[in-house]
């Protein structure tokens, strides 16, 4: 809390400051979070010896050239190339091994798309991510898109897949899908239709545990329908102006208050909405306490006004977040709410005139922040609420903040 405290006497003289220190916060945490998660992995060395390693898991788009790790959590980090690595592999996660394979050119880009059906093939050495295990191997090589391939036995030299999209003459898209020969040669399931397989991650994956299932179908868990929920208590600090106006009056119109800290205490409540768990319905009551004064003096009478606002109110935020992951415990977060707000004691002083609020109000806010395990923040942006008064008076006011928070039940 004093952290908050100090934040909000701060940033109350300069708003941008403010700015700049969130966008800060949120660079720096994805920096840290994001690029150094060193997770308990092995790799084997040309000479077939097996190191238990801490690797730096980086989820990697494009099939990986070398690796970083460290021989334990308190020792610096050190790296080595694809020629002195045979294999390496995260626990839990995946699994990279070496080859010298032949890698088709092609693109499947339009825009490059040559008239040869024939691939043309250069030989590399490279990682391939191994996805199945048995009689039949199925491993993959991205770089532009996916290549797959195939071997009987772990010692074997893994075969490309071969499919290739081309120009016709008539400017048509042909395509070369000699993978489905090739799997009918080497994986024969009699009462298999493999017209029906597509060059794609999820159909081959499932042929192939289909094939070293001796062609039977896998047993399949019962998909868990259960509703997944997540609760986190939060903190929020915002800066928020208040302009002021009060009707008739010339010399009350666009009072201008400056920028005062506003405190929110509450709680998130999520629905998770998708199987990788990236979508959730959000449902966020807060309680929030607002003061702002202005003194306004003018040369002529009524010579000084003052102006005071007093704004308590319980709010249930109502909305969307999506997850982008960036790595198994660090996410972006993006967050947006429609905002209902309950009024249960505002008032608006006019030369200590009391007006109470009129009516509650509705609002939209906006926020991106990150999740790191357990622990969540968020930059939020409220749009402009607009508040009226029973004796004529309104006013205006909208707003950044930070809110932290720790989640108590992961989905």
């Amino acid at each position: 809390m004093e952290i908050l405290y100090f934040c909000a006497y701060y940033l109350n003289k300069k708003l941008f400051i403010m700015k700049n220190f969130y966008l800060l916060l949120l660079f720096f945490s994805i920096t840290l979070f994001g690029q150094n998660l060193y997770e308990k992995g092995y790799y084997v060395d040309n000479s077939g010896s097996k190191h238990s390693v801490l690797i730096n898991n980086l989820e990697w788009q494009t099939n990986p050239t070398s690796i970083e790790f460290k021989v334990n959590s308190n020792s610096n980090s050190e790296s080595k190339r694809i020629v002195d690595v045979k294999e390496f592999g995260i626990e839990g996660g995946d699994i990279y091994k070496r080859y010298e394979v032949k890698v088709e050119t092609s693109t499947d880009n339009l825009q490059f798309m040559d008239y040869n059906a024939t691939p043309k093939f250069i030989t590399k050495t490279v990682f391939l991510r191994q996805e199945t295990f048995g009689k039949f191997n199925l491993l993959v090589y991205h770089e532009n898109e996916d290549k797959f391939y195939y071997s009987k036995s772990e010692s074997e030299v893994p075969e490309p897949l071969v499919y290739k999209r081309y120009l016709t003459n008539y400017d048509a898209i042909g395509k070369n899908e000699q993978y489905k020969e090739q799997l009918e040669k080497n994986f024969n399931c009699a009462d298999y239709n493999y017209e029906n397989l597509n060059y794609n991650l999820k159909s081959l994956k499932q042929f192939a545990e289909y094939f070293n299932a001796d062609c039977k179908k896998p047993i399949v868990e019962k998909r868990d329908r259960t509703l997944r929920f997540a609760f986190t208590p939060k903190v929020g600090v915002f800066m928020k102006g208040f302009t002021a106006s009060r009707d008739g009056i010339f010399y009350a119109e666009n009072v201008k208050m400056g920028s005062k800290a506003l405190f929110k205490f509450g709680a998130d409540l999520e629905i998770n909405l998708a199987r990788n768990q990236t979508l959730s319905f959000i449902l966020s009551p807060m309680y929030q306490s607002y003061e702002n004064q202005e003194v306004k003096e003018y040369d002529t009478y009524p010579h000084n006004q003052d102006f005071k606002v007093n704004f308590q109110s319980v709010e249930v935020g109502v909305g969307l977040r999506y997850y982008q992951k960036i790595n198994k415990n660090f996410s972006v977060t993006y967050t947006g709410q429609a905002v209902p707000s309950l009024n249960i004691g505002s008032d608006f002083y006019y030369n200590n005139y009391k007006e109470d609020l009129s009516s509650n109000n509705i609002y939209v806010s906006f926020g991106i922040g990150f999740k790191y395990k357990r622990f969540f923040s968020d930059i939020r942006f409220d749009s402009r609420m607009h508040q009226i008064y029973k004796g004529g008076s309104s006013g205006d006011y909208s707003g950044i903040g930070l809110f932290l928070g720790y989640q108590l039940d992961k989905f």
